[in-house]
């Protein structure tokens, strides 16, 4: 289970660094008042979600550093929850620790963020593929129009919905489709495609 989140760790930083780096250098094609405050709105929020990503690294990095001090004085500090899951919490902050190693090495970590940055370069190849399925050109959605798509899926991804459901996910999607420019109907069709939730 601790291999698992640290994966998913490195994945939404992954996302988080594209996202945010690629509002850099996204090009607003709508030009009136409400599209560019939210386009702004979007923009902090990006500039925040990386924030808290450096943030988060540099806790686990001090978490792995600190950890016989960390996981000793949480084992103190928490005596009274029940035996079974005190064992348990101390066993996984055990486990998560151990797992963190990779950050302190550098060959280990070249090796993953290379396989991250493959993956989530696969990822963004799919979703270019999907909206082009859909007729949505590179002049309407460039490549940098993909990632800006892909983040604020991801977004909505984060929003709970019941399995195999039209849920926040295929709304993120669409609507960022939309505010590119994209017809409301092709916006919806491309977001309900299975190949684009994957």
């Amino acid at each position: 289970y601790a291999t698992v989140m640290i994966e998913r760790v490195f994945d939404m930083v992954m996302v988080v660094v594209l996202f945010a780096a690629n509002l850099l250098f996204f090009e607003l094609t709508a030009q009136d008042d409400e599209s560019i405050h939210r386009f702004t709105l979007i923009r902090v929020a990006g500039l925040l979600m990386l924030l808290a990503a450096a943030a988060g690294i540099y806790g686990l990095v001090v978490f792995r550093r600190k950890r016989s001090g960390v996981i000793g004085f949480l084992e103190r500090k928490l005596k009274w929850v029940p035996r079974r899951i005190h064992e348990a919490l101390i066993i996984l902050l055990t486990h998560i620790s151990d797992g963190l190693a990779v950050l302190h090495d550098v060959k280990s970590l070249a090796i993953i963020v290379s396989y991250t940055v493959l993956l989530w370069s696969m990822v963004i190849g799919g979703y270019a593929l999907v909206l082009r399925a859909f007729e949505i050109t590179a002049s309407q959605v460039p490549l940098s129009g993909v990632v800006f798509v892909m983040g604020l899926s991801m977004v909505g991804s984060v929003v709970p919905s019941p399995a195999a459901a039209t849920g926040p996910f295929h709304a993120a999607t669409a609507a960022s489709l939309v505010f590119m420019g994209v017809e409301r109907n092709q916006a919806a069709s491309a977001a309900m495609s299975p190949v684009s939730t994957t």
